[in-house]
């Protein structure tokens, strides 16, 4: 086994970790192709990993860059692969800036986490999730409004289809009431559906 059934010290290990079991679940994620600690004495300092180079380009600069149906297009890809992340048990938070737009769909990039397994499905775990990437992308600066949230949350209840029913609007509603407590103003319209 990669870890000797241990619990990796550093980040950059468990990322790895982590990298290999989204890997093995299916999931198109970046290659490490090396990585290792530092330490002292019995004290890890530091970790490293070096990737292969993903050719692509960044999700977050391409959903910057355009505008209307395009963007709704790229949210609803990446709700899409979240709703199949947590039917798999994977409820890190995704952000724009964790995907690399490829030919052949989109592939995960940084994944460094302190908890580098799967974990048991709970509604709440998804929401919390949701919740924390998009205050994250707000944060970030992307143009997350609600026309946004609504596409992301179709494809969110595709990729989830294989596993539950997903009811988009329900969700909506949770999330963008938590969301309206960041006082960001999209927040504060009404989010429909088609």
């Amino acid at each position: 086994m990669l870890f000797r059934g241990h619990r990796p010290k550093s980040g950059a290990l468990r990322e790895v970790q982590m990298l290999h079991l989204l890997k093995s679940s299916g999931f198109e994620t970046m290659e490490p192709v090396a990585w290792g600690e530092q330490r002292l004495g019995l004290l890890t300092v530091r970790g490293f990993v070096l990737v292969r180079k993903v050719p692509g380009k960044e999700l977050a600069g391409l959903f910057d860059e355009s505008e209307g149906h395009m963007q709704f297009r790229l949210v609803r890809e990446m709700g899409h692969l979240v709703g199949r992340l947590h039917a798999r048990g994977f409820f890190h938070p995704v952000r724009l800036k964790d995907l690399i737009a490829t030919n052949d769909g989109l592939v995960l990039i940084d994944r460094e986490t302190s908890k580098p397994w799967k974990s048991r499905f709970f509604e709440w775990r998804c929401r919390s999730s949701l919740i924390r990437a998009l205050r994250r992308m707000l944060r970030d600066g992307h143009p997350i409004g609600p026309g946004s949230v609504c596409a992301f949350l179709l494809g969110y209840r595709d990729g989830m289809s294989e596993f539950r029913q997903v009811r988009p609007r329900e969700l909506a509603s949770k999330i963008c009431a938590d969301l309206r407590k960041t006082k960001r103003k999209p927040f504060n319209q009404a989010v429909s559906y088609r």
